[in-house]
């Protein structure tokens, strides 16, 4: 806005009007002495000489009544550049005191205002950094039940794809009963609300807290969703360890507790047959005590309390070591268990036993897995500074969704199967080898069979040797 020119030409009357009454009290006073002969000529006189005042009165008034508002145009002028963002505008002082304090006062309201709206960017940028980097989902729903935010994790774990700058409905992006019924109650009964449930097809359990964010204008939604998919699968495979081991141990315990009943009942005096019941004991107790050697072993390697005694060492020979222990029991299903025979000369920096015993794991595994008929084949090759080593069979082959679990430990592949381990062999391999710096993986279709692999880091001495 602009300040109206009838105020300026008011100010500027004023003046005028002021200067017309002194000039008329001169002219009286002049006329009343007599001074002057030639009353026409005074008359001109005074008639030019009020022109030029009054004209004169005139500028003046209006320099002045300008002056005066120059200050009201200029916080004008910074009202407009604060609606446009532009905070840093700064109103200069104005002339007079009144002018000079409303200055200050627009400019410090301006350094408050930019203060503040500093301040509310800097939480709604930490707010979205938090948000972005939470693992749990938050989702806020309106009264209208349209999704209003959203973090990526959210985002994740929903499934949602919304599309860019557009509302969209909970309801149409979350299509599940159970998750849409705990907003609407929620929102209507405006208490807090707890579910667990398992989303499909995605075959993930999430635990989800609906908080109403409720107002005078607004019935809004939060939703703290929180993903149990990691420990759901924990705790089965817990449980299913201790159901495994559970039988695993009842199962020599009850033939020692048989064994010896026997011994008790008079076979005892039996030489034979006491030597054959102490010796079946025997074995049972070994084979308990090798379950808890491998869940101690498996225990050291997660903890790093196993120092390795690395040293130079013939892969070869650790490859043809594996082969003759499991060569009996291949032979006795019909499994063809053999080693590349272009194998090259290398050597590894490894502590030997531990590398014996992945490769024992991964060919009894192999042999374990393969039908009569089939066969295991062993090969290594160079690969920059490390050697890979590779166990591929013709075995039943491992479905996709087992692959990623594979060398979890007390992971079974296949439930079906009378299989008497305990489903540490690979977890343990798998910690020896990432122990030596190395890395261990499957490839594998279901009906197929399967190739393990792992490196170790090589000797390059033996490469110029």
């Amino acid at each position: 806005m602009r300040i109206p020119q009838s105020i300026q030409w008011r100010i500027a009357l004023a003046y005028i009007l002021l200067i017309l009454t002194a000039l008329a009290v001169v002219s009286i006073f002049l006329t009343m002495d007599g001074q002057a002969n030639n009353s026409g000529q005074i008359i001109r006189s005074t008639g030019i000489t009020g022109a030029g005042v009054a004209l004169l009165s005139v500028v003046l008034a209006y320099l002045i009544a300008r002056r005066g508002t120059r200050s009201v145009r200029n916080l004008i002028y910074g009202a407009r550049k604060l609606a446009q963002g532009d905070l840093d505008h700064r109103v200069p002082p104005g002339s007079s005191d009144e002018t000079r304090e409303l200055a200050d006062a627009f400019n410090a309201m301006a350094a408050a205002l930019k203060r503040m709206i500093t301040e509310s960017s800097a939480q709604r940028d930490h707010l979205f950094t938090v948000l972005a980097t939470m693992k749990d989902g938050v989702v806020v729903i309106d009264s209208n039940g349209n999704i209003s935010l959203q973090n990526p994790a959210a985002e994740e774990l929903l499934g949602l794809e919304l599309p860019t700058n557009s509302i969209t409905r909970f309801v149409e992006a979350v299509r599940d009963h159970e998750l849409n019924k705990l907003v609407t109650d929620c929102q209507e009964k405006r208490s807090p609300r707890q579910l667990e449930l398992e989303l499909s097809p995605s075959r993930k359990y999430l635990s989800v807290i609906a908080s109403p964010l409720t107002s005078h204008t607004s019935n809004r939604v939060l939703l703290v969703i929180h993903d149990l998919t990691q420990a759901r699968r924990l705790e089965t495979t817990r449980r299913e360890f201790v159901a495994n081991v559970s039988h695993e141990l009842r199962t020599p315990l009850a033939a020692v507790k048989a064994a010896v009943e026997t011994l008790q009942n008079g076979a005892l005096y039996e030489p034979d047959v006491a030597l054959e019941f102490i010796d079946r004991a025997n074995k049972n107790v070994d084979r308990m005590t090798w379950m808890v050697k491998e869940l101690l072993n498996l225990s050291r390697l997660e903890t790093g309390e196993t120092a390795l005694q690395l040293e130079s060492v013939d892969l070869q020979h650790l490859i043809m070591d594996g082969i003759e222990i499991h060569q009996e029991i291949a032979n006795e299903k019909g499994v063809r268990l053999f080693a590349d025979s272009a194998q090259p000369e290398l050597k590894a920096i490894v502590d030997e036993a531990r590398i014996q015993q992945v490769i024992s794991n991964l060919v009894e595994n192999a042999v374990k897995f393969t039908e009569p008929g089939g066969e295991v084949e062993m090969s290594m090759f160079a690969n920059g500074n490390e050697i890979s080593v590779q166990i591929r069979d013709s075995g039943v082959g491992i479905a996709a969704e087992h692959l990623p679990h594979a060398f979890e430990r007390f992971y079974k592949i296949d439930r079906s199967r009378e299989d008497r381990g305990m489903g540490l062999g690979l977890a343990i391999a798998k910690h020896i080898v990432e122990a030596h710096g190395g890395h261990i993986g499957v490839e594998s279709q279901e009906g197929e069979g399967s190739v393990f692999s792992f490196t170790v880091p090589l000797d390059k001495s033996t490469l110029s040797s």
